[in-house]
């Protein structure tokens, strides 16, 4: 994700972020963001999931081993960090959830 400077997150009136998991496993393989400073055109409904889809397809998919035929986009509304390491997407509801990981002696940690 490109950085916005400081001095534009001010002039920030619209965020739309997509996640692109494999949709056999629920497995994030590209996150995208799109920013929409006061005075431009916001983006129409959907578009940060084409996007997103269109680069994961093209740029990262197949160097990460996914069956790029199986890859889907669903956008959130998430404001915290999201990426494959503490968040998947549940296949049946096409939602995001977090990752809920072993930590040993039958303990779970929430990441």
């Amino acid at each position: 994700m490109l950085p916005i400077h400081d001095e534009s997150a001010e002039r920030l009136v619209h965020r739309a972020r997509a996640v692109v998991y494999d949709g056999k496993s629920g497995r994030i393989v590209h996150v995208h963001e799109i920013r929409t400073l006061d005075g431009a055109p916001r983006p129409a409904e959907g578009a940060a999931a084409l996007r997103a889809l269109e680069l994961a397809r093209t740029l990262n998919a197949r160097a990460q081993g996914v069956v790029v035929s199986r890859l889907l986009a669903v956008e959130t509304e998430a404001e915290d960090d999201i990426d494959a390491e503490t968040h998947c997407v549940d296949v049946e509801t096409k939602r995001l959830k977090q990752i809920t990981r072993r930590t040993g002696k039958g303990k779970t940690s929430r990441q």
